[in-house]
């Protein structure tokens, strides 16, 4: 590396980490706060615990919060037979904000669901909710599927099988309290680090959840930007657009798709967000910042899902509190995107962001 460059990149890694350290004293919505309906936000409260409870939870306290939050929508009054069904639906998590990774054997995370019996039949939950963590100091994202049946176990039937359930059975609700591994649900090495975890409902998205190590490895100061700022390309199917020319951004974010009778798929992306929980990665050759951000595609019942990663180049600009805020926007087809893969039949898109998981935005594509 050149004197020239490594000057560039050690002025940037200070700007990086003054930055940092500034938005931790900002204030303003916390990390990992996502919009949520009034029933999500009420199950996000009772699952909310101090965090070594989460360790210690048992099947008894599971039950216990599960009768709570069920009782929590009931109100006991029958509506008038011309009124409108609106359960309260809703996928959430709690976990611990912080762990120590070389002591705790488990990451435990805490899952509510409440559903009717006409979801059920839409979307089995055995075969569709996934656990997402990603991790933020690098941008990896890792998924792993809520239930995996052991081979002894019978394949269930696909979703939308049969007939319709009858509207006593439909109109049924169920609410449900499991406390689950991510450890063991999501396959990773789980080195020390920073994630977000969120679990998604095919169409549902829960509640984000940082968690952050005690202990164990965690880094501090400078460290921590130095390792945000990995080397690599911009993707290459990726343009780069004006972001003035993007569509309204809502919370910092704009994600779009427009298809073209399902044969193909234009994917407009423009973010507006605080630097502090976003991934960086370095374009060595023309020395600029890129975002590191993953598309995750969502079939009904799937096995795999598919995960494409982005790296978009992003402005790093100063922010009127004194923190950073990224900004950028591209435009990119999504079967550009998909290099090797097929992309066939209707899909769930979500963006993962950092702490941020954006959508989802439905399409077909034949």
């Amino acid at each position: 590396m050149s004197a020239r460059r490594k000057i560039w990149v050690c002025g940037l890694l200070l700007f990086m980490a003054m930055a940092v350290h500034a938005e931790q004293t900002t204030v303003g919505p916390g990390p990992g706060e996502q919009i949520m309906n009034d029933a999500q936000r009420k199950a996000v409260q009772l699952l909310t615990l101090p965090d070594r409870d989460y360790f210690a939870f048992d099947e008894q306290r599971a039950l216990a919060i599960q009768a709570q939050l069920a009782a929590s929508f009931d109100t006991g009054v029958l509506p008038p037979p011309t009124a409108a069904s609106e359960t309260p639906m809703f996928v959430a998590i709690g976990a611990p904000h912080q762990i120590d990774f070389a002591y705790d054997a488990e990451l435990p995370v805490l899952l509510a669901l409440r559903y009717t019996g006409q979801r059920e039949w839409e979307a089995h939950y055995q075969q569709n909710i996934w656990l997402v963590a990603v991790e933020l100091d690098s941008g990896d994202a890792r998924i792993g599927r809520l239930f995996n049946p052991g081979k002894r176990e019978l394949q269930a039937e696909p979703s939308l099988s049969g007939a319709p359930p009858d509207s006593i059975d439909a109109e049924a609700v169920y609410t449900d309290v499991q406390r689950i591994d991510l450890r063991r649900a999501v396959a990773h090495d789980w080195r020390p680090a920073r994630f977000a975890v969120t679990a998604i409902f095919y169409d549902w998205p829960s509640n984000t959840v940082l968690v952050e190590p005690r202990g164990g490895g965690k880094d501090e100061g400078a460290d921590e930007a130095t390792r945000q700022l990995q080397f690599g390309r911009p993707s290459s199917f990726l343009t780069a657009i004006d972001f003035s020319a993007a569509p309204a951004l809502v919370d910092g974010i704009a994600f779009t798709l427009q298809s073209d009778m399902g044969r193909s798929a234009t994917v407009t992306l423009a973010l507006d967000l605080p630097s502090g929980q976003q991934a960086l990665v370095m374009d060595r050759e023309q020395q600029a910042l890129l975002l590191k951000t993953t598309l995750l595609l969502l079939r009904l019942d799937d096995n795999a899902p598919m995960q494409i990663e982005l790296l978009m180049p992003i402005n790093l600009l100063n922010a009127k509190n004194g923190g950073s805020r990224l900004r950028g926007a591209v435009q990119f087809d999504l079967r550009a995107a998909a290099t090797g893969q097929t992309l066939a039949g209707a899909y769930q898109v979500y963006l993962l962001a950092g702490d941020r998981v954006i959508g989802p935005q439905p399409i077909i594509l034949k």
